[in-house]
């Protein structure tokens, strides 16, 4: 439902910055900001940082005269993230939001998101709303709700977003990392008061083969180990939070991927988190069998793999490619006393008595600090 606007609506005209990394899209360029240009709302700036085009891409933008459309040409190709980066730094706005170069906003879409933050609650620093997808005219995500999003909510599925300037605060993109837009998200998600507007506000132009999501974005995209390690080195509360708002758990991969590129410091930390959020037996001993199976062809590392899997209680070993437990010692000091039964009497007496020592460390502690004191004696 359309909200209306209230009486104090204008007393408050905020500065929106709209980021547009461009590479060679002369035929939709105008579209998109012509969607800007004829905002309902006009206290804007657009800020287009071109990405080394080689077509009129460029020209089309300089065909405009319009103040608060600022163009960015950058010396070098480096991808679209850098290029969103390179907006963020010079951006004005109090808010910010991204644009690609290949879609449009709808007319009101500045105008629904001031009145959010203006009239409805003022606290808050991240407001969202339906993207379209043109091509399939449905919308790109249906799990969200007219209202504030619950503290720490992510669900999957595209929207569109305006955020605070002061939230971001120092933190950028991680350049050619891939899910570089969620994983960014998981680091101002603890501090993020969301709204949602449960209105199209985004057209996601979906249609043709050449689209900036699917060209641009691979030009720079680093390895997945890369982008694991990255992630990881920067932001590894990013894998366990995941699980926290509902996306697919992928610690697992992460850690086979690690080992995959021996790089077992790192499997070792990614296995630690994935052991603090998981309680399933199947579940961990996967985990457990890819750091075991690792340690048969690099025993070196099998001191730091036991050490982390007795640390959350799971002492176990590999027998015939499956994780079974090892004999824990009381276990083994249980068969030995029942194995002293059948020996003879006087034999039996001593066998129990050390059995029993070995079974209770702290008992056998005791019995060898009283021979001490007795020889001192």
């Amino acid at each position: 439902m359309r909200l209306k606007l209230r009486d104090n609506y204008e007393s408050y005209n905020p500065l929106i910055s709209i980021i547009i990394p461009l590479y060679n899209r002369k035929d939709t360029i105008e579209r998109a900001i012509e969607s800007l240009v004829s905002q309902s709302y006009q206290n804007w700036e657009l800020i287009i940082v071109d990405d080394c085009s080689i077509d009129e891409s460029i020209s089309k933008v300089e065909a405009y005269s319009d103040s608060r459309i600022r163009l960015l040409k950058r010396s070098s190709n480096a991808g679209y993230l850098s290029a969103r980066n390179a907006g963020l730094s010079v951006m004005r706005g109090e808010w910010f939001g991204f644009l690609d170069s290949d879609d449009a906003l709808t007319s009101d879409a500045l105008e629904r998101v001031v009145h959010t933050f203006t009239c409805l609650d003022d606290t808050v620093n991240t407001v969202r709303g339906h993207k379209l997808d043109s091509e399939r005219n449905m919308l790109c995500n249906t799990l969200y709700q007219e209202g504030i999003i619950p503290p720490m909510t992510m669900h999957e599925g595209e929207t569109w977003y305006v955020i605070r300037t002061n939230l971001l605060g120092s933190q950028r993109f991680l350049e050619g990392a891939r899910w570089a837009d969620s994983e960014l998200w998981m680091r101002l998600l603890p501090y993020m008061k969301q709204y949602f507007i449960d209105e199209v506000l985004y057209i996601w132009h979906t249609e043709g083969e050449d689209r900036l999501s699917t060209s641009v974005s691979e030009q720079h995209q680093i390895s997945k180990y890369e982008t694991y390690a990255q992630i990881i080195d920067v932001n590894p509360s990013y894998f366990f939070m995941r699980r926290n708002v509902g996306l697919p758990d992928v610690l697992p991969g992460v850690t086979k991927f690690f080992l995959e590129n021996n790089d077992v410091a790192r499997a070792l930390q990614s296995s630690e988190l994935f052991f603090r959020a998981e309680t399933g037996v199947n579940n961990r001993k996967s985990v457990a069998k890819s750091l075991l199976l690792y340690t048969e062809e690099h025993p070196s590392d099998a001191g730091s793999v036991d050490a982390l899997l007795m640390r959350f209680g799971m002492r176990c070993k590999l027998r015939s490619g499956e994780v079974v437990q090892r004999n824990s010692l009381s276990s083994r000091c249980s068969k030995l006393l029942h194995l002293a039964k059948a020996l003879p009497t006087t034999v039996a007496r001593k066998a129990k008595t050390v059995v029993g020592l070995l079974s209770s460390p702290v008992l056998l502690v005791r019995v060898i600090g009283e021979k001490l004191n007795r020889r001192q004696s």
